[in-house]
């Protein structure tokens, strides 16, 4: 019964453009948000990253257990 209303709806929204229109508007900011939050998070989470390698090797821990600890290249942590 909840499966037959759902797609009665569906039917429904789908022969209206406004209702179709105002869906993929509201479908397109759901998704912008979502990337961008997701964007944000992964730009927090290497700067996080960064910041610990830094204070790791002011500690004068090794390149090598640096690179191990964080996952960041050699290259990355000589950088910092």
């Amino acid at each position: 019964m909840a499966i037959q209303k759902a797609q009665d709806r569906i039917t429904q929204v789908t022969q209206d453009e406004a209702a179709l229109r105002a869906y993929e508007i509201r479908e397109k900011a759901i998704l912008d948000w979502n990337s961008a939050v997701g964007y944000h998070t992964r730009e927090t989470a290497k700067e996080t990253t960064k910041e610990i390698a830094r204070k790791l090797k002011a500690l004068n821990v090794s390149i090598e257990q640096i690179t191990e600890s964080t996952g960041l290249t050699e290259n990355q942590v000589n950088e910092l």
